[in-house]
Formats: structure tokens, sequence, C-alpha cells
């Protein structure tokens, strides 16, 4: 078994994410409400990765994401740039996604509150004045970690096959010099992109870790075992409607790898 196809089934397959994901936010939450953690350093909700990845982290997710999209459609559509913003049009539906959800989540807990000071009747004013806030809560964390990871996994896991497709261009350099410039298709532009990607794919990897590694932590810290629960829940579910039903139908922005070569990349990797 190659190291791609290794890698692949341990890191970028998203229905082996989803096998680990489920039982360790529900059973992680369980045992961790059972049996609290200690405090630790990542039990502060200061801490780095927190501060600059959990709650950026629709920024980090959407740049990464939309670069992939864009350069490596360029090359698996033939440089077609009706296609190119189609499959843009992932990223737009993750935007939504994201907006729709959180503002929803927002609502939910602003419904659910009641401040120790009955005047009160905003999340701000009544930890303003030094209030405490109780409300149901959506573990937002649990939401976008699951649903970005997911995400980016489908996005990313192309390159797994992106030798056979180099090396089907490779076999069609037969194409005279004319078609080469109408397509932009030349060796070069090829090269440089496939570099340009061959780091993206790393980052991704060390993005995949620290989204990871937030979700571990919120199931052991933060958030109670039902809020924890919804949360995850809904990124799955999210993730499942649209990449395994709606990007399969043509009405969509389609399926990463949609194109002349997708029955090249949607292989399992060898």
């Amino acid at each position: 078994m190659s190291f791609c196809r290794i890698f692949y089934l341990s890191f970028l397959n998203p229905k082996f994410r989803v096998l680990i994901y489920v039982p360790l936010v529900l059973f992680g939450s369980i045992w961790c409400s059972v049996a609290p953690p200690p405090p630790s350093y990542f039990s502060n909700t200061k801490n780095i990765i927190n501060v600059y990845f959990a709650k950026l982290s629709f920024g980090w997710t959407a740049t990464l994401v939309t670069i992939v999209i864009l350069l490596s459609s360029y090359i698996y559509t033939n440089c077609n740039y009706k296609q190119v913003l189609k499959h843009l049009c992932r990223v737009v539906v993750v935007t939504a996604a994201w907006l729709i959800t959180t503002s929803i989540f927002n609502v939910i807990r602003q419904a659910t509150g009641r401040c120790s000071y009955p005047e009160y009747r905003s999340i701000n004013n009544c930890t303003g004045s030094g209030g405490n806030w109780t409300d149901f809560d959506t573990s937002g964390h649990c939401f976008v970690m699951t649903y970005f990871s997911l995400l980016i996994c489908e996005e990313v896991r192309i390159m797994c096959n992106w030798k056979a497709l180099l090396d089907k261009l490779q076999s069609l350099q037969s194409l005279n010099e004319s078609t080469l410039r109408k397509t932009m298709l030349q060796k070069k532009n090829v090269m440089l992109v496939t570099y340009i990607l061959d780091i993206f794919a790393v980052i991704s990897c060390i993005l995949l870790i620290i989204w990871d590694l937030i979700l571990l932590t919120t199931v052991m810290y933060h958030h109670t075992m039902v809020e924890k629960w919804i949360g995850g829940a809904v990124g799955i579910i999210i993730w499942f409607v649209t990449y395994k039903y709606w990007y399969r139908y043509p009405i969509s922005p389609s399926l990463p790898g949609s194109g002349p070569y997708y029955s090249i990349l949607s292989l399992p990797p060898k």
C-alpha cells in the first residue's frame, strides 16, 4: 500500500473522520461530564490556539479552501473560467452555512438566556453590569471544527491523485502548439500550480491537526454535554447534505475535481 493511500485513509478520508468525531463528541462529552479533567493551559479560553485559530477559524479555512479550489480547478477544468467560478461557489456555500448557523446559535442563546439581574435581558448588558448569564449555548467550536475539518478533507484529498492527473496531461502533450496555447495548460503553468498546491496541502494538514486539537479541548473543558452534541451534529449534517448529496446534482457548485479528469481525481489513491 502506497504512502499516499495510507495517508488518505488515515487522515484525509472524511468518512474516517466522521467515525472518529461521532464517538469523540458523544462519549467524550459524557466522560468529561462525569469525570471532569483537571484545569490546564487549554481550559483557559485566552490560550494562543483559541485566540489566534479558533476565533479566526472561518478566516483560516475560507482562505485555504479558496486558494486550493482556485488553483486546482484551473488545472482540472482545462482553464475553463466559467467552471472555475462554479467551483468557487462552494466557498460561498461555506460562508452562508457558517453565517446562518452561527446566527441561529446566537438567537437560541439569547432566547433561552436569563440574567441574575432580572432587569437585564441581553448578554452584554448582563455581563457588563456584573451579572451572571445562563443560557443554552450551542457549541460553535464543535460545529466549526467538525464542519471545517471535513470541508478541508473534501477539497484537498484530490491531491492524492494529482500525480495521476499530471501523467494524463503528460500523455496529452501530443496536442499541437495552437491547442496548448488555447487551453493555457502549458507544462510550466501546471508545474507552478502543482508546486503551490503542494505547499497548501501541507498547510491544510497542519490546520487539520490544530482543528482536531481545538475539538478535543472543547469536548474536555467547555460547554454542556448536549450543547456539544448538537454543535458537532450540525457540522456533520451540513457536510453530508452538501458534499454527499447536493453537490452531486448539476444545479450545484459541483464536487471537487469535477471536470474532464474527474474519473482520475475521484478514484481512491493507489
